[in-house]
């Protein structure tokens, strides 16, 4: 065996102490994230920037952020404590105690702070909505603002998420995960609220599109059913595809959740649990170019046709069966 000089050797025991060196301060820092939470409050800062894109009409604050061990795919989390975003005015106030958020390289490399991930655990919310309309008006203008208003939202998150230019920090976004949130929705202008329960939401950017989906528990005179709301657009036909589902639900209950004034035939009076879905396919294009149109006429002409296509997807049990319900129909994305 050839004998090595003592510089190759002294080199060589360097690099065996500098492994060695680096090699316990990893168990140590494994160690100390299993024990508890490290701080990391040079991050604050960032996770701040991440957050808001928009200083003029959002405000993000936070107590602490800290380098945290889970149980789960991705067992090291950046986790903010404390979150706190609320939008000018008070139209959305969000309180969540912890906040998991990661960086997107991409967006770094362009200069830009912005979030690649985020996961909310136990939030809870708050939504005011202006139509502006007065809820003694005739009930097609109302349904007409309304319309208006959630298509407006509609193409603002289109144009913000999926922006060919990256022009948004929400372009960056891969995933965003709401656990077990709590809701409050109010409609200011007609003096209506809703409150809502073990909310769930799921946001993901897939190679050909978004996709999305919302569920959770509401009450109505004090029975708990379950609404849920899919959305999948494809950017090639620029077409969102919709799907509501409901389960427990008095049907009668749900179309005064959607009609404002209260004005649905009679065949949707219905005062026995039901479980059915909705699905609706969207033109973005044509939802743009007709926007004015939106809404009219809809108690009286659109609504026949939508009995014809609803009630068909919809299952109703008898007033006099002992058994439950059918189940929430499975949907496929």
């Amino acid at each position: 065996m050839k004998k090595l000089d003592i510089k190759t050797y002294k080199r060589h025991k360097i690099v065996d102490f500098m492994g060695v060196f680096f090699l316990t301060c990893v168990l140590l820092f494994v160690w100390q994230l299993y024990r508890g939470p490290i701080a990391i409050p040079f991050l604050k800062p960032y996770i701040i920037k991440a957050l808001n894109h928009d200083d003029g009409d959002y405000q993000v604050t936070l107590d602490s952020v800290n380098l945290e061990f889970v149980r789960d795919i991705k067992p090291i989390r950046i986790i903010a404590t404390n979150v706190t975003y609320r939008k000018k005015g008070d139209e959305l106030v969000i309180n969540a105690p912890k906040t998991s958020v990661s960086f997107s390289i991409r967006a770094l490399l362009q200069g830009v702070v912005a979030p690649s991930s985020i996961e909310v655990i136990k939030p809870t919310v708050y939504i005011f909505t202006t139509y502006g309309v007065d809820k003694e008006k005739q009930p097609d203008t109302i349904n007409q603002k309304k319309l208006e208003y959630y298509f407006d939202s509609l193409k603002d998150f289109l144009e913000r998420f999926n922006s060919e230019d990256n022009a948004y920090p929400e372009s960056f976004i891969n995933d965003i995960d709401i656990q077990s949130a709590e809701v409050e929705f109010h409609e200011v202008d007609l003096g209506r609220k809703w409150v809502l329960s073990d909310v769930n939401y799921r946001f993901d950017r897939g190679l050909t599109g978004l996709e999305t989906d919302i569920n959770a528990l509401v009450k109505f005179d004090n029975i708990s059913s379950s609404l849920g709301l899919e959305a999948v657009y494809r950017t090639v036909s620029n077409k969102v595809a919709l799907r509501f589902y409901f389960s427990d639900v008095i049907l009668a209950d749900l179309m005064e959740l959607i009609d404002s004034q209260n004005q649905s035939p009679e065949n949707f009076r219905v005062e026995v649990p039901t479980n059915g879905k909705i699905d609706i396919l969207l033109n973005v294009d044509n939802v743009i170019k007709n926007r004015n149109d939106l809404g009219k006429g809809l108690p009286h002409t659109a609504r026949p046709l939508a009995e014809q296509r609803m009630f068909p997807e919809t299952e109703l049990p008898s007033k006099t069966s002992s058994s439950p319900p059918h189940p929430m129909p499975s949907s496929t994305r």
